[in-house]
């Protein structure tokens, strides 16, 4: 309804917005009917609800009675759509079976629903909200019979879109069909002579043949009529007859004839069906969209010239798929179904439950046959039968054995309870034994009898104490201790158990803290290992991985844990330690070869204190030996590696040269705090650098040069790069400028020079705060005096940077007001307490 609030004025136009629909003058009844189900289709794809559509049109203008229709409507077509599960196959069917055609009661029904719809446009408010209501009500009452229908054995063979049970018209002419006016008939001659009849049996059953004349075959089979026009044939054709023929002759069909079938009774939608000649029983049935709710598949009969020729039990060709009482049709045959005499329910553990039709003589056992008998969970023992006596309920408990004499009624409810979620004769072992899990118990089954069945005891089993967990008959446990030591001695008692003991044999690791030894340092692998008994320090380096290259040879270090139990008092030593020195060849000395390890012991791997690994710089650029340099001392500075380069090339340019330097990571939450603080102040400098895993130090690579060993000549760290470039001739204009831009350098351009090259500054640009990045890294800023501003100086490489001023947030009105108020109060406190110091 939604849908159709906002597509409808949609169309009257497409410019106005949601919020301007009006449906004021919205009329339900200028909407198709396909209009309204594409709408609903659309909201259910939305997730709205009638409700919900309902009120946004009465929000939208949308008078209470034009909701009132547009509801009926909808109600109306979920009439439909339910009716149509069942009808719309029917129709589908009797077009495909060549009914279809409109009658004189169709145009009467079109008339009459004209004249419905012109009549609701005239009723009043309180009609509409009765025929909703009456709606409402049939469509769940009729929900409810299409869900008692899907209970019913059978019925959903008629309702199953999948299956069709439409007569086949590429079938071989069945020789015991029979002829009839109406059908079309081929005679094939070949042989000496070869010719083709195709004659349509007139109504007086007569065929004319050429030379022949009329012959009648109408209530002849197929097989009889071959006989007939074969002695007819024989009169032009010699060769028929003789004892060797020469010529022969076929009789097929062509065009068969259509025939008329009255359905009644209990069928969904009865009536007078045109089905074609060949079809059967269960064709029409199907035609007619099979039984109603009150019908049963177990009598249908067939009855012709006001004989009962056939009754069908259609539950064997369910059951069995046989159905030999399938008898075809013939002209204006009638197809009684009979409602149901006793109709029974089973639910509960059979393969098939539901709801059956029983016949005057079945009892219960062809009952539980119908269902396909029990599943592997059912209690077989008793069934339960609630039956209604005429006053009230009653059940019935019907042992299996009565099952064949035991007479249902109608409308009994067969319950097939399953057996019970229990054991019979278990008894359940767990712990340190071989194989654990549920064994079978009977009356002698001991406690030593059921570990023999378990293989046995495990090496880590507690032989001190086991349990037994018995349930008592009020569902109680009982714990019954067990020493298994005592329980495998000589001559011991032993213990007799009973159904549902559960026995638990505990393990060492289950009831003993997990013992571990911890190695740390220059080991290959170092972490918590297991402790195992007399497990040395050897033996824990070696499930390590071994000791690194960079181990100190003089110390290894092991830490124990202090544990007194029966101390009193704590104490200040809180560990032992103890040291033990490594060989030249890195191996342990005999004595700590041998040390053997405690739970918990800590193991040291010290480092050597002269270790070192290679430190790598990288000279890039104008150098003569541009590459990778390792650091030979942790003094060595910039000039010395430059040296070692050979030196700068004449191309070079020191002016540029720059130093980069990765971040380390003690320094990584320096940076972070810096970074979050200008996000903070919502300063314009860019704070892009701040999240870079390297930076850039600002060098004076001649100065260096020239004084090695000086306050410029920085120490080189591991991983520097050094880079010289060729030398530069642009400058860069970035920021709050009109164009922003590179230029080349001039010597006699000032600051202000370079910023008109770039088109000048923009409003919100701050001139006053500019800087320089020079091509070394460093940065110069502006320098303030009074009005007067001292710019950097520009250099080739330079980059100029114009920042942006600050955006200071507008005050609102309301905030505007709200201050206002404030500053009143304030004044109004203010004079009251000089009042009250004046008195």
């Amino acid at each position: 309804m939604l849908l159709i609030v906002l597509t409808i004025p949609a169309a009257l136009s497409q410019t106005r917005t949601m919020t301007e629909v009006d449906l004021s003058n919205i009329r339900v009844e200028d909407l198709s009917d396909q209009q309204i189900k594409n709408y609903i289709q659309q909201a259910q794809a939305a997730g709205l609800t009638i409700e919900q559509l309902e009120a946004a049109a009465t929000a939208r203008g949308m008078s209470q009675s034009e909701v009132i229709k547009l509801r009926n409507k909808i109600d109306s077509l979920q009439y439909t759509q339910v009716l149509g599960n069942e009808d719309n196959r029917f129709i589908s069917r009797t077009r495909s079976l060549n009914f279809g055609k409109k009658t004189e009661a169709d145009s009467k029904q079109a008339l009459i629903q004209g004249k419905q719809a012109q009549k609701t446009q005239e009723k009043t408010y309180e009609e509409l909200i009765a025929e909703q209501i009456f709606r409402s009500s049939f469509l769940a009452e009729k929900k409810k019979e299409l869900s008692s229908e899907e209970k019913l054995f059978g019925f959903s063979l008629f309702n199953n879109e999948k299956i069709t049970f439409e007569p086949s018209l590429n079938l071989p002419t069945p020789k015991n069909y029979i002829l009839g006016p109406g059908d079309e008939v081929i005679i094939d001659v070949w042989g000496a002579s070869e010719h083709t009849y195709r004659q349509i049996i007139s109504p007086e059953g007569l065929i004319l043949i050429n030379n022949i004349g009329p012959v009648s075959i109408a209530g002849l089979t197929v097989e009889e009529a071959t006989n007939q026009l074969k002695r007819r044939l024989a009169i032009i054709y010699s060769g028929l007859k003789k004892p060797s023929p020469n010529t022969f002759m076929s009789l097929s069909l062509g065009q068969i004839r259509s025939i008329k079938v009255n359905l009644v009774g209990e069928v969904k939608v009865p009536g007078t069906y045109t089905l074609p000649s060949v079809a059967t029983v269960l064709n029409a049935l199907y035609a007619a969209g099979g039984p109603s709710l009150n019908g049963t598949l177990r009598n249908v009969k067939l009855i012709r010239d006001n004989n009962i020729v056939a009754e069908i039990d259609f539950y064997r060709f369910l059951l069995e798929g046989k159905l030999p009482e399938n008898l075809r049709l013939e002209d204006q045959d009638v197809i009684f179904v009979e409602p149901y005499s006793r109709r029974v329910e089973v639910t509960g553990e059979v393969k098939r439950p539901g709801i059956y039709d029983l016949k005057e003589k079945e009892v219960l056992k062809n009952l539980i046959s119908y269902t396909g008998g029990f599943t592997g969970k059912s209690y077989r023992e008793k069934v339960k039968v609630v039956r209604m006596n005429g006053r009230e309920k009653e059940i019935h408990d019907v042992t299996i054995t009565a099952a064949d004499s035991f007479s249902l009624a109608n409308g009994d409810q067969v319950m097939i309870d399953s057996v019970l979620d229990r054991f019979a004769n278990k008894v359940e072992i767990r712990g340190a034994v071989f194989r654990e899990g549920f064994y079978a118990i009977d009356d002698s089954l001991t406690l030593r009898q059921l570990i023999a069945k378990a293989e046995g005891l495990r090496g880590d089993a507690f032989l001190n104490r086991a349990a037994i967990y018995r349930t008592r008959e009020d569902f109680t446990i009982e714990v019954i201790p067990v020493d298994l030591k005592e329980l495998f001695l000589q001559n011991s008692r032993d213990i007799p158990l009973q159904k549902d003991d559960f026995v638990l044999v505990p393990s060492h690791f289950d009831i003993t803290e997990e013992y571990t030894v911890q190695i740390e340092g220059d080991i290959k692998r170092p972490g918590i290992y297991p402790f195992a008994q007399n497990m040395t320090v050897e033996d824990l380096i070696l499930q390590a991985g071994g000791i690194l290259e960079s181990a100190s040879q003089s110390i290894l270090e092991l830490a124990r844990r202090i544990n007194d139990p029966n101390a009193l008092e704590s104490s200040e030593k809180i560990a032992n330690i103890y040291r033990f020195p490594i060989s030249a060849g890195l191996q342990l000395s005999s004595e700590a070869s041998s040390f053997v390890l405690q739970p918990f012991d800590h193991v040291f791997i010290r480092r050597s204190p002269a270790y070192e690994k290679q430190k790598i710089v990288t000279l890039l650029g104008e150098f003569t030996f541009p590459g990778s340099y390792a650091l030979s001392s942790k003094g060595e500075r910039v000039s010395e590696v430059v040296k070692r380069a050979g030196g700068l090339t004449p191309f070079a340019y020191p002016e540029g040269a720059r130093l980069i330097r990765k971040i380390q990571e003690d320094n990584k939450q320096k940076m972070q705090l810096i970074k979050n603080l200008l996000q903070s102040t919502k300063d314009t400098v860019d704070i892009f650098s701040f999240t870079q895993k390297e930076t850039t130090i600002g060098i004076e690579l001649d100065k260096i040069i020239n004084n090695p060993g000086s306050d410029f000549d920085l120490l080189m760290q591991e991983g520097d790069i050094l880079e010289v470039p060729k030398k530069l001739e642009t400058v860069k204009l970035t920021g709050a400028l009109l164009y922003p831009t590179t230029v080349k350098y001039r010597t006699t351009y000032s600051f202000n020079d370079y910023i008109s090259n770039a088109g000048g500054i923009t409003d919100d640009a701050r001139k006053s705060k500019a800087f320089v990045i020079y091509p070394n890294g460093k940065v110069e800023k502006t320098k303030n005096f009074l009005i007067f501003n001292d710019y950097p100086p520009i250099i080739p490489g330079s980059e100029i940077v114009i920042p942006k001023k600050v955006q200071k947030e507008k005050t609102s009105p309301a905030q505007t007001i709200s201050i206002a108020s404030a500053l009143a109060s304030m004044s109004l406190i203010i004079v009251s307490l000089i009042n009250n110091i004046k008195w």
